[in-house]
């Protein structure tokens, strides 16, 4: 019941401004939510499903157009990938050549992307007991602040 006082709250905020909400845009009570090509749920954020597949089917590569296209789907996507630049560097090397070479290095680094996709992790999301909140900066408006981890203070 909490959850619905907080938007009871917020729509009124939104109304005392004149600030509206787009029905089509809005989503209540979901498990989970696609956002900007990740899938957000109570387990964490994790790389969109329909993006990973469209990575793992990309095609062998036989442009430096192509492979640009692939670095930059896959690269959007390295915080999920442990050592993704050591897995890539063959694929991104190729980009600073002056020739596009194809072989078989370039082709495994090629397939063990394409499986280090497949196994990408859930970043988990920020606990409240585990940030905080500045409201009092400067340049905040009500209703704006930054949320920053806490980070363990160590003297320099």
């Amino acid at each position: 019941m909490e959850h619905v006082e907080h938007l009871d709250m917020e729509f009124s905020i939104l109304s005392h401004h004149q600030l509206y909400v787009n029905k089509k845009k809005c989503a209540f009570g979901n498990k989970e939510i696609a956002y900007m090509g990740h899938v957000i749920s109570q387990k964490g954020v994790v790389a969109d499903p329909k993006k990973i597949q469209a990575m793992v089917e990309w095609p062998t590569l036989t442009t430096l157009k192509h492979l640009r296209g692939f670095l930059g789907l896959t690269v959007y996507y390295r915080k999920f990938v442990a050592s993704y630049a050591w897995i890539a560097r063959s694929l991104t090397d190729q980009l600073h050549e002056d020739q596009f070479g194809w072989n078989s290095v370039v082709e495994d680094a090629f397939q063990a992307l394409k499986i280090a996709m497949i196994s990408v992790s859930i970043l988990t999301l920020p606990q409240a007991s585990n940030v905080t909140r500045h409201s009092s900066l400067p340049f905040s408006n009500p209703g704006q602040s930054l949320i920053f981890p806490n980070i363990l203070n160590h003297s320099m």
